[in-house]
Parts: C-alpha cells; sequence; structure tokens
C-alpha cells in the first residue's frame, strides 16, 4: 500500500486551494530524475522561507537537487479542469521571476520525465573509402587526410548523409500539435491594435511557423569556439513575430532553452531563422515548442 504523502497541512495552504488529483497519485511514487519531492519538514521549510520573501499563492512541493530552484503551484492562477498553473523559480532571487512555466502539473511532470530520459547523439560521418580504391575509369581515389578536425567533414567520404530526426511517435518530445492546435496565440504589446484572432493551426498551416532538419546546420561560434551542430532550422515569419515582443519579459530563444530535449539555441539575426541544437525531437515536437512559447505571456512586454 502507498505512503500518505506528508504535504502542507489545510491550515497553512492559500484559501481554496486543494491539491490537484493528478499530483496526489503522482508525489513521492516515482522517481524525478534531477528533481527531488519535497514532504515533511523539508516542505515546510521550504514554503516558509519561500514566503517570507514572496506571496503565499506559490505552494511548493519539488525541488531541483542541489539547488534553490522550486517548483510551485500557483493558486490564484486555476486551470480549466482543475490544478493550477506551475512556476518553476529561484527561492533565492527576491524577484520572484519564474525561471519556467506550465499550463498545469501534467506538463511539469512529463517534461520532468522526459529529461531523465537518455537522448540519443547524431549518428557519425560513414568512414573514408580505403585508400587507392579504384574509381571510375580505374583510376585509384584520392587519399583521404590523416586526421580531422572535431566536426570537419572528410571530402573523400562520398555523400554523406545528415543527421535524419525521428519520426512522430518515436521521438523524445513531451508535446505535439494536437494538443496545442486549438489555442488563440495572444498578440504581442507592440502588435497593432484590432488584428484577428489566430490559432496555433492557423500559423501552422500558412507557413508562419515553420520547421526543417539542417544538420549540421551553420559554422557558428560564441567565446571564438565553434557551436553546434544544428539539427532544425526554424522560421518565424512575420506574421507569427507579431505574437511576440523583443522587450519581453523572456526572449523566445531563452524560453526555447529551458525545455528538455533543447541542448542548443542559437539566433545569429534576430531577424532571420533560429537554428535548434535537439536531436530527440521531431518536426511536429519542434513547432509545438514554438507554438508553446508564443502562447507564454513572459514572451510579451510587461503591462
Amino acid at each position: 500500500m502507498a505512503r500518505k504523502p506528508k504535504l502542507l497541512p489545510d491550515r497553512d495552504l492559500p484559501a481554496g486551494f486543494a491539491y490537484p488529483h493528478d499530483f496526489l497519485a503522482a508525489v513521492g511514487q516515482h522517481d524525478l530524475g534531477a528533481w527531488e519531492w519535497l514532504q515533511g519538514y523539508r516542505l515546510r521549510g521550504a514554503a516558509q522561507q519561500l514566503w517570507a520573501n514572496h506571496t503565499r499563492s506559490l505552494v511548493p512541493f519539488a525541488l531541483r537537487a542541489g539547488t534553490t530552484y522550486l517548483v510551485c503551484f500557483h493558486a490564484d492562477r486555476p486551470v480549466e479542469g482543475g490544478g493550477y498553473e506551475v512556476m518553476t523559480l529561484d527561492s533565492s532571487d527576491e524577484r520572484a521571476e519564474p525561471v519556467q512555466h506550465t499550463p498545469d502539473f501534467r506538463s511539469w511532470w512529463e517534461g520532468a520525465q522526459a529529461e531523465g530520459r537518455p537522448r540519443s547523439a547524431p549518428p557519425p560521418p560513414p568512414p573514408p573509402p580505403p585508400t587507392g580504391a579504384s574509381g571510375p575509369g580505374g583510376e585509384g581515389a584520392p587519399e583521404a587526410p590523416a586526421s580531422l578536425e572535431p566536426g570537419e567533414i572528410n571530402p573523400y567520404a562520398g555523400d554523406v548523409p545528415g543527421c535524419q530526426p525521428p519520426v512522430t511517435g518515436q521521438c523524445g518530445c513531451v508535446h505535439h500539435l494536437d494538443a496545442f492546435a486549438g489555442q488563440v496565440v495572444p498578440y504581442g504589446k507592440s502588435a497593432p491594435a484590432n488584428l484577428p484572432p489566430r490559432r496555433v493551426a492557423d500559423l501552422v498551416m500558412e507557413h508562419d511557423l515553420a520547421a526543417e532538419p539542417a544538420y549540421p546546420g551553420p559554422e557558428l561560434s560564441y567565446r571564438n569556439r565553434p557551436v553546434g551542430p544544428f539539427h532544425w532550422q526554424v522560421f518565424v515569419g512575420q506574421p507569427a513575430r507579431l505574437h511576440y515582443d523583443e522587450d519581453g519579459r523572456v526572449p523566445l530563444d531563452q524560453w526555447l532553452m529551458g525545455n528538455p530535449g533543447v541542448d542548443l539555441v542559437a539566433w545569429p539575426d534576430r531577424g532571420g531563422d533560429l537554428y535548434l541544437a535537439a536531436p530527440t525531437l521531431c518536426r511536429d515536437g519542434v513547432l509545438t515548442l514554438l507554438a508553446r512559447g508564443l502562447l507564454d505571456d513572459r514572451v510579451r512586454r510587461r503591462k
């Protein structure tokens, strides 16, 4: 028989708050990898420290091991069907700016589970042909270079295939478009007034959001060191750019970096395409990631 979780008593909880049923079914029953369930005296201590600096509407339930990052229900933000929005924040930061926001506990839970799954590496280039192998006309093939720099493609190896992205259903994506296609995407604060509402499905069907495999991607560097390879090139059309602000609370590329399966995001020209190092994501999952970013109010300016 499963042990009853040691959570905060009703007298300490915000008025009207009730722990969601899916949370009660999961808490303490499963390994969270890099995250730890908070219960008993550890939960009370974390809650008291959090409430001393921030609103009591935040109800913590998990901690990232070795850090001060707390995952909390936001009691003032209930969601349809039961439950609450989930915020991850640094409890030592007096500004209480969330580092991640998910629409409900299930979304956070699926992300935490996906974070613990092993990620597949891009396949290596095929080996070069043997030295002196005969080619057309009986001539020997050119000799391959003795050594290659990391990430360099051997020009004598024939056609080097790119990294093939996984197909939907055999990927490491946490979310896919079906769950978000009908949601209306808010406009940025800098967008013109009285624009017609647009759904996620509209942005995708009209190719205002698009993603194509791009391995190994452009040659980029950071602090004089090469970065990459990249697996996806993401197009954000001008109509889609109306749904976020460049001076939003969280830049869109930074929002993308906070998600499972994304190792690196590069936006060399903020008026151009984004590049993602995300070998375990399928095209549908990449588009969903972009849509979820545009659905998050933090990518728009503060009111």
